[in-house]
């Protein structure tokens, strides 16, 4: 986990070198897709558990 820093700048070099370079988009798109899934599930949640707590549509 703390070799985050490291990692990243390797993944720099090797895009500025032009290896993989459509892999580790791919992998980017990956990753920002799933925190977009993460906070709309926390959103939905939250949505939820207001409208219990106000009655909802019950």
């Amino acid at each position: 986990m703390w070799n985050w820093l490291a990692r990243y700048s390797e993944r720099q070099k090797d895009l500025a070198r032009g290896v993989d370079s459509t892999l580790v988009r791919a992998n980017r798109r990956r990753y920002k897709i799933a925190l977009g899934l993460i906070v709309s599930s926390l959103v939905l949640a939250e949505a939820v558990r207001a409208a219990d707590l106000s009655g909802g549509l019950a």
